[in-house]
């Protein structure tokens, strides 16, 4: 399994409400290893090509969420692109699938 880890960087003058409460999680460390192995678990399910996609992973408020999002997006562009995006919400505590859904 060959996954790449791409990054969200905000850009600096983006104000983001007090409510929300993200932070971008390191893909080597071990729990976030294992959060995006059991998403790409769930992921596959769908018979997706997993070397289309680029991992983002993030702690969301109470949960970690492990993003699949097309490698070929135009740049510059919002949203997951040409081809769906997957979202796999896990609980960071045990690490059980909370939901998952395509995004566009």
């Amino acid at each position: 399994m060959a996954l790449t880890t791409a990054f969200v960087i905000l850009e600096p003058e983006i104000a983001m409400p007090e409510s929300v409460h993200f932070q971008l999680l390191d893909p080597k460390h071990p729990s976030s290893l294992n959060a995006i192995r059991i998403a790409s678990e769930v992921f596959r399910e769908h018979n997706p090509n997993l070397n289309d996609y680029n991992v983002q992973i993030v702690r969301d408020g109470d949960s970690v969420v492990v993003v699949f999002v097309g490698k070929r997006r135009p740049p510059g562009t919002r949203g997951v692109g040409n081809i769906p995006g997957f979202e796999v919400e896990l609980d960071p505590r045990d690490l059980h699938v909370i939901r998952s859904h395509f995004v566009r």
